[in-house]
């Protein structure tokens, strides 16, 4: 099932049926597709739908839209699109892999630590992301890598330390330590990337805190 992104900012509650691959993309409405024989139409606006058979001609050139755009969509985890956290963090991914795309690139080559502008842009481009902690944001970022079957965040209280895995081989999880380390520091602490120098791409890595702060990953 293809469905907009729209729709999943929309609906206050959003349910899938079990065993249905879902994935998110910039349609303007929701595709589904039955055997490869028939595809529904539904208007993301009005929610009215429209069964064509894929043998029309019409049904045809859509099913290799529908091809095209599936390469490219985001593949999600519909169990986890049940909470206002779910949202916020879609919503990060998304920026994440495109208007902070440039951002977070020209921090990971400077090596700057000055995140003030990092902040301001997320602000800015998700203004329903307005963290008040360290842990909401760590709570954020963990349900986002989680929902897109990326990886996960794991905070370590022992010895004071976030690790961030990144399951894909492909891309890095340097932007999200970035983003990370930012709201650290916009919430008075401190902290280090600890690199994990076993990874090809650095996919996994260790964010240390350097100040005693005891937040809670779920």
């Amino acid at each position: 099932m293809l469905i907009g992104i729209e729709s999943i900012y929309k609906d206050s509650a959003v349910t899938f049926p079990n065993g249905v691959e879902i994935k998110l993309d910039n349609v303007t409405g929701n595709i589904l597709i039955f055997d490869f024989k028939k595809i529904v139409f539904i208007d993301s606006t009005n929610g009215k739908a429209s069964l064509i058979f894929t043998a029309d001609p019409f049904g045809f050139s859509n099913i290799k839209l529908f091809d095209e755009k599936w390469k490219k969509a985001l593949r999600i985890n519909p169990g986890m699109l049940t909470n206002k956290i779910s949202k916020e963090a879609f919503t990060l991914y998304k920026m994440v892999e495109n208007e902070l795309s440039q951002i977070l690139l020209e921090l990971s080559i400077k090596h700057d630590d000055n995140y003030t502008y990092l902040i301001d842009e997320i602000e800015k481009f998700g203004n329903e992301i307005n963290c008040k902690s360290i842990e909401e944001i760590v709570s954020i970022i963990d349900c986002a890598l989680r929902i897109s079957y990326s990886g996960y965040l794991k905070y370590e209280s022992h010895n004071n330390m976030i690790q961030l895995h990144f399951d894909s081989k492909e891309k890095s999880a340097v932007p999200w330590a970035l983003i990370i380390m930012a709201y650290i520091k916009k919430f008075g602490n401190d902290a280090k990337i600890i690199y994990d120098h076993r990874e090809m791409k650095a996919n996994t890595i260790y964010i240390k805190l350097l100040y005693p702060s005891l937040i809670h990953v779920n």
